[in-house]
């Protein structure tokens, strides 16, 4: 982005954002992997930036965002752990596994940024994930459906919802990048892969609406039949995929 061109200088302006959304698959929370794993390659906490106002950067959203971080897994190795250390600033982690846009299950994504916003005021940067739980959820596939062909309006109401919750960071000063889906290998999921297209190319749309939108792709991170893209569940990155992930989110930041 031309406006992050001089980052330094940007963050000096009282209450200008940030705002990262990361729209990579967000879905249910799991249970925690062995330490015995050998995709589990340690990084203490104390290895992650943490002084907590450094850069005012937020990640909220879906057990995506949530998987690794120190409140879900307390091993501080989500995408976001990766990013903070790449760039070396603190970003608070306050995803929610299962999350969803506007369903009932935990606090919505809506809310976590509302809810941080008032307690901390603007911040920088907000990672947000969102939008494959209310998919999952609300419009379950049988085997022999398909997304496209069923979930279609959904597609259309979770990109509506999307939008304005962007619109509403937007305009408090922020700036936006939609970070996109990649594909799961898990077989509950990966009858919503074929969705993932039509999810990129609405968010897309959504992001050449403003010059302060902008999307960063991850499916190409992904290859679906590699195991160890994946943690354990095949929904979730792999300790491996968040360092890429992280490492593109990091690129984007600088």
């Amino acid at each position: 982005m031309e406006r992050r061109t001089n980052r330094r200088a940007l963050k000096a302006i009282a209450n200008k954002g940030l705002v990262i959304c990361a729209l990579s698959a967000g879905l249910m929370g799991a249970a925690c992997g062995s330490m015995d794993d050998p995709l589990f390659d340690p990084m203490h906490c104390t290895q992650v930036p943490q002084e907590i106002n450094s850069d005012r950067i937020l990640a909220i959203g879906d057990s995506v965002t949530a998987f690794w971080s120190e409140n879900h897994m307390n091993s501080c190795q989500s995408y976001s752990d990766y990013a903070s250390k790449e760039i070396n600033e603190h970003i608070q982690n306050s995803a929610i596994g299962g999350t969803e846009m506007s369903g009932s299950y935990g606090k919505c994504v809506p809310q976590q940024y509302e809810d941080a916003a008032a307690a901390n005021g603007a911040y920088d940067v907000v990672i947000l994930t969102a939008g494959a739980n209310d998919l999952k959820n609300e419009c379950p596939l049988a085997d022999y459906e398909t997304c496209s062909v069923k979930c279609g309006d959904k597609l259309v109401e979770i990109a509506e919802e999307l939008d304005t919750l962007i619109t509403h960071i937007v305009g408090d000063g922020s700036e936006v990048i939609l970070v996109g889906y990649y594909d799961m290998r898990n077989s509950v999921y990966d009858k919503y892969n074929e969705c993932r297209p039509m999810a990129a190319a609405q968010y897309q749309a959504i992001a050449a609406k403003s010059p302060h939108v902008s999307f960063v792709n991850t499916a190409d991170l992904v290859n679906p039949n590699n195991e160890s893209d994946y943690a354990f569940d095949g929904v979730h990155p792999s300790i491996a995929l968040a360092k890429r992930i992280g490492h593109r989110l990091a690129e984007a930041l600088r």
